[in-house]
């Protein structure tokens, strides 16, 4: 039986969701370790920014101690935090939450084409680890069927939308115009390239890319027509900066209070805005205590994607319609490999 145990960003607070977070390379071993839980048959890991589930095939007697007990022992996280802000779905629940989710109909920002790149990727992350069976295997090669289905046959995804984009929404709610302002673009990643993308076309004046991997950082900048930055000089960076977006998948805060406290000084009041968009965070909470310092952390973003969402909502009732039928078809598949057995039976006294 399909089971989806989890928590996302409507169910738990950026400070717990952060905790549960796997590093993308550590996916692939984490997801053969879930596999070897007592009672689970086939696995899958998937871990975003928004959300960490794990979907496997087991028992639903069995499931919610089973699957709690994986993330006690894999992420610094609290049986009381998992109680308060986990979800279990079992069967036709669970069927429908994962075809939902690859439809970026459970995303924060709905529509979003990020998700559905990220659960092929745990897709394959599973499959590489030899966690896959018939159940999950079938699973998710019907929500990509369901997802693409979303995605031509409603305009859900008309003016795409991400949580990249919405940073840059929000700098933009801060500053208006973004043509005098100078960006920092702490990361290399995908989500880093996306919101330096988007501020190329809202037409900031410069654009400086800081990674620790400054081949990654100077490749990105080159594409970008900015300019890149040694990791080391990054204080120096911000001292320059009007806007900071941080992305990196550093396990740990980068920017610290102490950090900000200096920076204050430096720039003699001009204020500076933070927007960490990074799971876990990169920019230390407490730097919003420091004068002129302004931080906004991936959920305060909500309020620009509720405004995005709210002009589709016609579109996304169609999307719910499809993935509904996607799920429906799928649980007569699977009620029809319950019959199968007595059919070759039946057969086999019939030819005797």
């Amino acid at each position: 039986m399909p089971i989806v145990y989890g928590m996302n960003h409507a169910s738990a607070p950026l400070p717990v969701r952060e905790k549960v977070a796997f590093p993308e390379d550590g996916i692939r071993d984490a997801v053969a370790r879930l596999r070897q839980a007592a009672g689970v048959e086939e696995a899958l890991l998937l871990s975003t920014c928004n959300r960490t589930e794990l979907i496997v095939s087991m028992r639903a007697a069995d499931a919610a101690a089973t699957l709690a007990g994986f993330l006690l022992r894999e992420r610094p996280v609290t049986a009381e935090e998992l109680e308060r802000h986990c979800y279990l779905h079992t069967g036709a629940e669970a069927v429908r939450h994962v075809f939902r989710t690859t439809s970026s109909l459970d995303s924060m920002v709905v529509g979003e084409a990020q998700i559905l790149g990220q659960v092929k990727e745990a897709y394959a992350a599973a499959g590489q680890a030899g966690s896959l069976g018939p159940i999950l295997d079938a699973l998710f090669r019907r929500a990509f069927t369901a997802a693409k289905k979303v995605r031509t046959e409603t305009g859900i995804a008309r003016n795409p939308v991400s949580i990249a984009y919405a940073a840059v929404s929000l700098a933009r709610d801060i500053f208006g115009d973004l043509n005098d302002n100078a960006v920092l673009i702490v990361g290399a990643g995908k989500m880093a390239r996306l919101a330096a993308q988007h501020l190329i076309g809202s037409g900031v004046r410069s654009v400086v890319v800081a990674n620790r991997s400054y081949q990654r950082a100077d490749e990105l900048a080159k594409e970008l027509g900015g300019r890149a930055a040694p990791f080391d000089r990054l204080f120096e960076e911000m001292e320059r900066a009007d806007i900071v977006i941080a992305s990196t998948a550093a396990p740990h805060t980068v920017i610290q209070r102490d950090d900000a406290q200096r920076l204050s000084r430096a720039r003699r009041g001009r204020p500076i805005f933070f927007i960490d968009i990074a799971v876990p965070r990169d920019v230390d909470p407490a730097v919003n205590e420091i004068d002129n310092v302004y931080l906004y952390d991936i959920d305060d973003l909500q309020g620009v994607v509720k405004a995005g969402l709210d002009g589709r909502r016609q579109e996304v009732q169609s999307a719910e319609a499809i993935v509904e039928r996607e799920t429906a078809a799928f649980l007569a598949w699977m009620k029809s490999l319950e019959v199968t057995p007595t059919i070759v039976e039946l057969r086999q006294r019939l030819h005797d």
